[in-house]
C-alpha cells in the first residue's frame, strides 16, 4: 500500500522534513535491547526523509515498529512521519500507542494534540495539551491558555486562561511574557489595567531576550 504512494510537490519540503527529524531525534531513547541493525535502520529512515523519499521512510519506520512493538519511540517515529504526510487518521492510533507505553513524554503528547486538532477531535486535543502542561511543558502551558480563552475543546474560562498564561510566562515562555505585559496594559482577561505590572512583565521579557 505504502509503496504505491505518490506525494505531490507541496509535500516535498526539505525544511519540514528536517524539522521532523529534529523532533524525532529528541524523542525518548530507543529500547536498550534492540534487534541487530535497528540503529542503522533508524539512520537510514532519517536519510530517506532528508532526501524526500517519504513513502520509503514511512515503510522503514513501520518495519522498525513491528520489530520493537514495546518501544514507544518506534511508534512515535511512525506517527510523526504520518502526521508530516498529513495522514492524521493513521497517525492517531500510532501516537496513542506511544503514549500508552510512555505516558509522561511531552513530545508524544504534543504530537497527539496536533493530530487531534487536525482531526477536529478538540476535547482530545485539549486533554493531551493539559497533560503536557501539567508535566511542565511550557509550550503546552501556553497553548492551554488559548484553549481556555477560546473554548477550544473545553468550556471557555478567562480565569484558567490567565492562570496558564502566567504559568508559562514564569516558566520562561517569552511570547507568554509579552502577552502578560499586554494583559496589564490593556486590561485583558478581565484584569484591571495596571501600568506597574505591565512594566514588570515587559522588563522580564527584555531580560529573557538579552540572555
Amino acid at each position: 500500500m505504502f509503496q504505491a504512494m505518490r506525494w505531490n510537490g507541496t509535500r516535498r519540503r526539505a525544511g519540514a522534513a528536517v524539522a521532523l527529524i529534529a523532533s524525532i531525534a529528541l524523542a525518548a531513547p530507543a529500547a536498550a535491547q534492540e534487534p541487530p541493525g535497528l540503529a542503522e535502520m533508524r539512520v537510514f529512515a532519517k536519510r530517506l526523509l532528508v532526501t524526500e523519499q517519504y513513502a520509503e521512510a514511512l515503510n522503514t519506520y513501520i518495519t522498525i515498529a513491528e520489530l520493537t512493538p514495546q518501544d514507544p519511540r518506534s511508534h512515535y517515529d511512525v506517527a510523526g512521519t504520518m502526521a508530516f504526510l498529513q495522514m492524521y487518521a493513521d497517525a492517531a492510533p500510532r501516537i496513542e500507542r506511544a503514549i500508552a507505553l510512555d505516558p509522561e513524554n511531552v513530545l508524544y503528547l504534543e504530537l497527539a494534540a496536533l493530530t487531534y486538532q487536525q482531526l477536529d477531535r478538540l476535547p482530545e486535543a485539549f486533554d493531551a495539551t493539559r497533560r503536557g502542561a501539567r508535566l511542565g511543558d511550557i509550550k503546552a502551558m501556553y497553548a492551554l491558555s488559548y484553549m481556555y480563552r477560546d473554548g477550544h475543546g473545553v468550556e471557555a474560562s478567562q480565569r484558567e486562561a490567565l492562570l496558564w498564561l502566567e504559568r508559562s510566562a514564569r516558566a520562561g515562555h517569552m511570547s507568554a511574557m509579552d502577552t502578560m505585559a499586554q494583559v496589564y496594559r490593556d486590561g485583558l482577561y478581565g484584569e484591571t489595567p495596571d501600568r506597574g505590572r505591565a512594566q514588570e512583565w515587559q522588563r522580564m521579557l527584555e531580560r529573557a531576550l538579552a540572555q
